[in-house]
C-alpha cells in the first residue's frame, strides 16, 4: 500500500508493531491479524523486501478489470489459501517415506519437498476418510466419536507403491488411507491459512478515502472474478463503494447475486425518506445521527449493511461518517488499557421498539462495547448511543468508571482522525461490515424540494463467506 496511515495489521502470536500516523506502535501478544505465507513472518520483520502496492496476505497481484483506477489498488491473491473437503486421490504432493513414533503416539511423514509433519494416532483415526467413516458427497462423518477409541494404536503403517498415500492398519483391523496431498492441508499449527478466517486487515483511518476504489454493480453481477475482488475487498477494508443506478431495486438485485438478504424486523429491504413530522425512527429525520453499529438491539446484529442513494440532499450535509471500530479499539487498548478491559468486560444493555411489517416488535439485548474473539482480538464493535439503555446492571461504585471508559473510546471514534466522510452520489452503493465499520450521518436542511432518500438491507457473513470459498474453487484457486 506504501501509505503509513494505512495499517496493516496481522493475527500472529508475536510482538509487531503497527506504523501509524508516523508513530510506530507495539501491539499486545496474539492479538492482531494472519500472516498468510511460509516467508511471510520474515516479511513482516523486514528481513524481505516487499511491495506492499502489489500484495494482499503476501501474495502476487491478479487483473481487476472490475475496479476503476485498479493500477494504484490492493489486488486479492488467488493462491495460498485452503479450501478444504477435497477428497480427490489426485494431487501434486507425494511422500518420501512414513515413520510409526510409537513414543510419541504419531504417524511422521515427509513429503520429497523436505516438508515433516506428525500426525498423532488418535486424530488419523477420527478423520479416517474411508467409506465407512466418511460420506464424501454428504461430506459428514459417520462414525459416532463415542465409539472411537482414543488411545488407539496402528499394528501397520507403510505406504502404497506410488508414496501418494499412507496406509494404516489399525489394532482392531480397521483400515485406513490418507492422500499425500489431503494430508498436506491438515498440519495443525502450521496449516496454511482459511480463506475466510485469516485474511490480512487493513485498518484505516481518516485519510483512506483514495485507497477506496468504485466497483460497478453491472461487473460484479456479471463477472464471477469481480465478485471475488468486491467480496475480498469488503473483508480486508470492512467498506466497498459500488456504483449503480439511482433507482430501487439494485440492492435485492446485490443480495441475491451473493445469496440472499437477511431479513429483519424492519423486513428484507427498508426505504429512508426524510420526513418533516412523526419520524419513527432516526434515519427519517434531518439530524445528525453519531456513528454506530447498526441493530445492536438484536441477539445477533447483522454482518453487513448495504446502503444505496437513490436520492442525496442537496447543498451542505448529509454526509456518511465510517470509522473503522477495530482500529479504534486497538488505539484504545494501546493507549487505555484499563478502559478497553472494561469495555470489553461490561454488557450494556440496548432496546428498541418499533411496529414494522410483522407487527409490532420490543427487542432488548446485552453485549459489551467490545467483544473479542477466543484469542483476545476484537471481533464485534457493539456502538448504539441511540439504542443503548439506561439499564446498567453494576454495583454503583462501578458507573462511573464505566462511563469514563465509554467516553474514552467515543472520543476516539468521534476524532477527525479517524471519522471518514463520504457524500454519496445518487446511484452510490456503500456496503459496510457491520461488525468492524461504524456508519453515522450528518444532518442537513430539508425542505419540500430537498430530500434524501436511500433503501437499505441487510446480508450475513455466513452466505457472503460461503460464496467467496466456492468462487475461489470454481475460479481454479486452489
Amino acid at each position: 500500500m506504501g501509505c503509513t496511515r494505512l495499517l496493516r495489521f496481522f493475527r500472529l502470536g508475536h510482538h509487531l508493531k503497527l506504523n501509524a500516523h508516523g508513530m510506530s506502535r507495539q501491539c499486545i501478544a496474539g492479538q492482531a491479524f494472519v500472516c498468510t505465507t511460509t516467508r511471510s513472518c520474515h516479511m513482516l520483520l523486514g528481513h524481505a523486501n516487499r511491495q506492499q502496492h502489489h500484495f494482499v496476505a503476501g501474495f502476487p497481484a491478479v487483473s481487476r478489470p472490475c475496479i476503476r483506477n485498479a493500477s494504484s489498488g490492493r489486488s486479492p491473491n488467488q493462491d495460498g489459501f485452503i479450501i478444504l473437503h477435497q477428497h480427490s486421490d489426485s494431487g501434486k504432493q507425494v511422500f518420501e517415506k512414513v515413520n510409526n513414533d510409537v513414543d510419541d503416539q504419531s504417524v511422521v511423514v515427509k513429503w520429497t519437498d523436505g516438508q515433516v509433519q506428525d500426525y498423532p494416532y488418535v486424530w488419523l483415526r477420527d478423520n479416517c476418510r474411508c467409506e465407512k467413516c466418511f460420506h464424501p458427497s454428504a461430506f459428514s462423518k459417520l462414525v459416532n466419536f463415542s465409539k472411537i477409541d482414543v488411545s488407539v494404536r496402528p499394528s501397520q503403517v507403510r505406504l502404497s507403491d506410488d508414496r501418494r498415500k499412507v496406509e494404516i492398519e489399525w489394532e482392531d483391523g480397521h483400515i485406513s488411507s490418507f492422500n499425500a496431498t489431503w494430508l498436506r492441508q491438515y498440519r495443525f499449527d502450521k496449516s496454511q491459512p482459511d480463506l475466510t478466517f485469516d485474511l490480512e486487515l487493513d485498518l484505516w483511518d481518516s485519510t483512506m478515502r483514495d485507497k477506496l476504489k468504485d466497483f460497478d454493480i453491472e461487473d460484479i453481477l456479471s463477472s464471477d472474478e469481480c465478485l471475488y475482488n468486491w467480496i475480498m475487498e469488503l473483508k480486508t477494508l470492512g467498506v466497498t463503494l459500488v456504483k449503480t443506478g439511482a433507482v430501487d431495486g439494485e440492492v435485492p438485485r446485490m443480495g441475491e447475486r451473493i445469496s440472499f438478504l437477511h431479513g429483519t424486523q424492519y423486513g428484507y429491504t427498508s426505504q429512508w425518506q426524510a420526513k418533516s413530522d412523526d419520524a419513527t425512527f432516526l434515519a427519517y429525520t434531518n439530524t445528525d445521527i453519531p456513528t454506530h453499529s447498526d441493530l445492536v438491539f438484536n441477539y445477533r446484529p447483522p454482518g453487513i449493511v448495504i446502503l444505496h442513494c437513490i436520492e442525496q440532499a442537496k447543498g451542505e450535509g448529509g454526509d456518511n461518517w465510517l470509522v473503522d471500530g477495530y482500529k479504534v479499539a486497538e488505539d484504545l487498548r494501546v493507549d487505555d488499557p484499563e478502559a478497553f478491559r472494561r469495555l470489553t468486560e461490561t454488557e450494556v444493555e440496548y432496546f428498541d421498539a418499533i411496529t414494522g411489517p410483522y407487527g409490532e416488535s420490543q427487542l432488548r439485548s446485552r453485549h459489551p462495547t467490545i467483544s473479542l474473539d477466543s484469542k483476545g482480538r476484537p471481533e464485534r464493535i457493539n456502538v448504539s448511543n441511540h439504542g443503548r439503555e439506561a439499564m446498567l446492571r453494576l454495583p454503583t461504585n462501578q458507573i462511573r468508571p464505566f462511563y469514563d471508559a465509554l467516553s474514552a473510546f467515543q472520543r476516539k471514534l468521534d476524532s477527525s482522525q479517524n471519522v471518514l466522510p463520504i457524500k454519496l452520489a445518487n446511484g452510490e452503493m456503500l456496503v459496510v461490515d457491520n461488525r468492524r465499520v461504524l456508519h453515522g450521518r450528518s444532518g442537513f436542511t430539508m425542505t419540500e424540494n430537498n430530500c434524501r432518500y436511500f433503501e437499505g438491507a441487510y446480508l450475513e457473513w455466513e452466505q457472503v463467506d460461503s460464496r467467496l470459498r466456492v468462487l475461489h474453487k470454481d475460479l481454479g484457486y486452489d
